[in-house]
């Protein structure tokens, strides 16, 4: 939002303070499968089974629940960009945790089994890495208009019928 001064001269309107709580409101808004943002990490075992079991389900929900996750994930990624407050690699009680956001964000279909029945990933947003790492695609890989904000991680990754990326 623009903001006229004296003389015409037109300015940025300064941008709201960074409000961490409703930050994390909105995380948990977004991630109600995650029971501890403390242990929101790649190494956690629990969570990475239940991050996996949350990937599968918004995928399978379709392109519109997916990306509404994926864009929510990252406004608040902008948000804490706009806002001037740098992720901490550390959980403290006043800045976001950039490993617990990453974490999260991670898509994670590594192993996974897409059959004849499954889905497309035709124009989904991928907020952080996609990771697809020995995953078997039987009747092929269509990531048709997809964006990826982070890596997207296909080694050994099995494509019986191809794969399309336009």
């Amino acid at each position: 939002m623009q903001q006229k001064i004296e003389g015409g001269q037109e300015t940025q309107a300064p941008a709201a303070p960074f409000n961490l709580e409703h930050w994390n409101y909105r995380l948990r808004e977004l991630n109600p499968w995650v029971p501890d943002f403390e242990k929101a990490s790649s190494q956690n075992p629990s969570f990475a089974v239940a991050r996996k079991a949350a990937c599968l389900q918004r995928s399978q929900a379709g392109m519109a629940a997916w990306n509404h996750w994926a864009e929510g994930m990252w406004a608040l990624r902008q948000e804490v960009d706009a806002g001037g407050v740098e992720f901490e690699r550390q959980s403290r009680p006043d800045y976001p945790s950039a490993d617990a956001w990453f974490a999260i964000a991670e898509a994670d279909f590594r192993d996974q089994h897409f059959g004849p029945a499954e889905l497309n990933f035709f124009d989904y947003h991928f907020p952080h890495n996609a990771i697809f790492t020995e995953a078997k695609f039987t009747v092929g890989a269509w990531f048709d208009g997809a964006t990826f904000t982070g890596a997207a991680l296909f080694g050994g990754a099995t494509l019986i019928e191809g794969a399309s990326f336009r």
